[in-house]
Formats: C-alpha cells, sequence, structure tokens
C-alpha cells in the first residue's frame, strides 16, 4: 500500500528556520545593498569614473527635470550595465531626488504588439494624413502644414517610424512603448541614444495624439497662442519650446512647407 503522504491537504507548511537554511536563503535571494556599500566596494578609478559619469547626469536632470531619473540614466547610459544603471539612480535620489529611497524597479512590461501601417511614396504618405493634420490643426487652432510637416520630418514621410508614431512622442515614462535608436543635440554633438516611444493603434492617432500632448503641456503655450496664420511666429515659438533638441528643427520644418505649397489638398 502507497503511503499517505498527505498530498491533498491544503494547509501550509511554516518554513523551518534554522542558522544554515537561513543563511541558504539569504544566499539564494539576498537583500539590496545599500549605496553605501556598493560604493565601498568599487577601487578608487572606479569611483571617479563614477563620479565623472554621474556630474553629467546630474547636469542633465537639472535641465530637464520634466524626465525622470531613471530616463536620464538610460538616455546617457543605453550601454552601462543595468547595476551600475541602478547605481546612478541610486545617487541621483540621495543627492537630487525627492525625501524617498530608493526603490528597485519592476520588470519591465513587455511592449504591445501593433500593426504598423506602410507608406507606398511620399505622396501617398501626405495624401492619407493630410486630413487628419487638419483635424488637429483646426482643433489646436494650429497650421496644419506644421503638424503634417513634423510628421514628415520626424518620420521620413512614413518611411522610418515605429509604433505608427509619426510625431516622435516619447512615452516618459508610460508603460507599452518601443524602445527606437535615434539621435539627440547636446551641447553642440549629435549623441545617438535608446530612448523609449509611445506606440499608437494607427499612424492617425499618433497625430490626435500629438494634439493631446501639446495642450497638456504649458511649454507648448505660446505655439498654440501663435495662431495658424503666423508661419513665422509659430515655428519661432515651437522651436523655442524644446520639441526637439535639433537647433535647425524649425528651418528643416520650413524647407518641407515650402515644398508642401505645390502639393495642395486635390480636394
Amino acid at each position: 500500500m502507497t503511503p499517505n503522504l498527505g498530498l491533498m491537504s491544503s494547509a501550509p507548511k511554516a518554513k523551518t528556520s534554522t542558522p544554515v537554511l537561513d543563511a541558504i536563503r539569504a544566499e539564494l535571494n539576498p537583500a539590496p545593498l545599500t549605496l553605501e556599500q556598493e560604493l565601498s566596494a568599487m577601487s578608487e578609478q572606479q569611483r571617479l569614473g563614477l563620479l565623472s559619469t554621474y556630474k553629467m547626469i546630474s547636469m542633465m536632470y537639472l535641465k530637464d527635470n520634466e524626465r525622470s531619473f531613471e530616463e536620464h540614466v538610460d538616455k546617457l547610459q543605453k550601454r552601462t550595465p543595468t547595476g551600475q544603471k541602478r547605481l546612478y539612480t541610486k545617487m541621483l535620489y540621495e543627492f537630487l531626488g525627492p525625501e524617498a529611497e530608493y526603490q528597485e524597479p519592476e520588470k519591465p512590461v513587455e511592449a504591445r504588439t501593433v500593426a504598423i501601417q506602410s507608406f507606398d511614396t511620399r505622396d501617398d504618405f501626405l495624401a492619407k494624413m493630410r486630413p487628419v493634420a487638419q483635424e488637429v490643426g483646426s482643433e489646436l487652432g494650429v497650421n496644419a502644414d506644421i503638424i503634417l510637416a513634423q510628421a514628415a520630418l520626424e518620420s521620413g514621410f512614413g518611411k522610418s517610424f515605429k509604433g505608427n508614431n509619426l510625431m516622435g512622442i516619447k512615452s516618459h515614462g508610460e508603460e507599452g512603448g518601443v524602445d527606437v535608436v535615434t539621435h539627440e543635440i547636446v551641447g553642440k554633438n549629435r549623441v545617438q541614444i535608446t530612448d523609449s516611444f509611445k506606440q499608437y493603434d494607427t499612424p492617425e492617432d499618433s497625430i490626435r495624439g500629438y494634439g493631446k500632448f501639446l495642450k497638456a503641456n504649458s511649454r507648448y503655450k505660446h505655439f498654440l497662442r501663435a495662431g495658424p496664420d503666423n508661419l513665422d511666429a509659430s515655428l519661432s515659438a515651437l522651436q523655442s519650446s524644446g520639441y526637439a533638441t535639433d537647433p535647425m528643427y524649425s528651418s528643416k520644418l520650413r524647407t518641407i512647407i515650402k515644398g508642401l505649397q505645390g502639393k495642395a489638398d486635390p480636394t
């Protein structure tokens, strides 16, 4: 007869606590090191290198505090091992952050998959996106050609984009984004980074999301107040708002808009 091993019993067994078992549990699931413990374990040369990089990260944070600490770390240290990213983040919390202890980040949420729409030609892109650009332009009180030109510039006229995101809108810490290799102008240098960008069900949704994004951020108030008829004032306000780090952003938009004048809405 098979002995009764109590396999059907629902009563949980209490964990046995002995010095040996407790030591094994601690080895398998160690408590996170404190910032002081991590710094103490480093060599003097490692600490000097860490300090140099941290100064750069903290300067970027002070210039752009709309980003989270983690976004700054990921933006500037995309090739740094995860352990060091956590260390920089701990230092930001310790020296620049709120009155709160650093919490180990949760595992990232897997990005959702969306069906990506494609465009055959530049004219195909412009014809399909012009109606929604006009819709959002009317809603915002903004020149629709500026919106269409931004979509064209940010996506390479529909040839280079991910997640149906034509407008280059970043996730800013929200879940469900997609990582994109892009470039930013830092000082006078063009730096390649990997950043998280929003995903949309359709390209049209990304342009509507752009409208919501502008209305939700006060730094674009001057752009929205410039009106649809004053192109120079609108482009100047958009440039100064910081939508893009490229100092030639508004100039590039102006060139695209000139090209759009020869491709008026056929309707």
